[in-house]
């Protein structure tokens, strides 16, 4: 493990205490990783699994929210993105081929969370998070007490139209050996926000925005046509019937009403599969949920409030011990079977 530094701007203060360090992966990539220090009466620990393009930084509104809120908090960048694993300098960053790599990656991010973090371990993922989550929750037993997805990515676009033209597009492309093409040459949506579909929140818009200015090689540039259908691949994967039928822990689902970037019918879908699952709407909402306008993130924290009290009764419940034995001596019980 190395220490590892934090890009700091005025727009985006840090929470106190915040610090970073490297991991290695199995493959021997490095994963960048931040915490906050451990507090004393926690409720209980959080590793927080941003999206795609997304980096630590981006998320320090919400580790300083779920300190206040009396969590430890972790945050770690995927591979591909922010100041993890790389394919090469000055390279495009986020040259994924296959999601399962992210989900071998959670088991060296997770075996991090628990040495330093102490239980119940709870999961807060956003969209491509949220797929690399699923996947990983689904393919293991996993020792988690809880899980809070916002906007999950488990299904690209509302459009069926729109899906399949890009999955043909992004099928070409492999074929003809263009896999590190991008998908788009518009404007980045993290960059110009008039067209981002993203986020109706002009100054947390500007924040992402002037971070990856401070430090352009945090960025992961436009997706390429090799990352669209391995991410194609893991939603497959996911919608296959029973594929998440081996989750044990609870999981909120908040879904943006006005998410043009991931299906959210496709959330309402897995709700009525999973019983595990609860699903809450936001109206009105656009994709990034944790980067909305104040009206929206109000939302959210309320389902999420509302979903850890309850994680937090089951927990005690469990935790209970046995009440004293009430039975009958056996003397008592035959001369009240008698007398009936």
């Amino acid at each position: 493990m190395s220490d590892a530094h934090l890009i700091e701007i005025p727009e985006n203060p840090l929470p106190e205490g915040m610090s970073a360090h490297f991991i290695e992966a199995a493959d021997g990539a490095r994963l960048r990783i931040a915490t906050l220090p451990k507090l004393d009466h926690a409720k209980g620990s959080f590793l927080v699994v941003p999206g795609w393009a997304e980096f630590i930084e981006k998320y320090a509104e919400v580790a300083t929210e779920l300190r206040d809120k009396q969590y430890n908090v972790m945050i770690c960048d995927p591979r591909g993105q922010g100041y993890s694993h790389r394919v090469a300098m000055n390279d495009d960053r986020a040259l994924i081929d296959d999601f399962r790599k992210f989900v071998r990656d959670m088991d060296e991010v997770f075996a991090d969370f628990v040495a330093n973090f102490p239980a119940p371990h709870y999961l807060l993922a956003h969209s491509m998070g949220g797929t690399i989550t699923l996947e990983w929750l689904a393919t293991g037993d996993r020792p988690i007490d809880g899980v809070v997805l916002s906007a999950p990515f488990t299904r690209l676009y509302p459009s069926g139209v729109k899906r399949f033209i890009v999955r043909t597009m992004a099928r070409t492309a492999l074929f003809f050996r263009q896999a590190r093409r991008p998908i788009s040459v518009a404007p980045e949506q993290s960059m110009y926000f008039p067209t981002n579909k993203l986020t109706q929140d002009p100054i947390r818009h500007d924040r992402f925005k002037k971070l990856q200015l401070k430090e352009p090689d945090s960025m992961a540039g436009h997706p390429r046509y090799a990352w669209v259908n391995a991410a194609m691949a893991a939603h497959l994967r996911i919608d296959a019937p029973g594929a998440l039928s081996g989750i044990k822990a609870p999981v909120l689902l908040v879904s943006a009403d006005w998410d043009e970037t991931v299906d959210p019918t496709h959330h309402h879908e897995l709700a009525e599969r999973y019983p595990f699952i609860k699903l809450v709407t936001v109206p009105g909402a656009r994709h990034e949920l944790l980067m909305e306008k104040d009206e929206y993130r109000e939302q959210f924290w309320a389902a999420f409030d509302g979903f850890m009290a309850a994680c937090q009764a089951e927990a005690d419940n469990v935790n209970m011990p046995p009440e004293p034995s009430s039975a009958v001596p056996e003397s008592t019980r035959s001369s009240n079977m008698s007398a009936s």
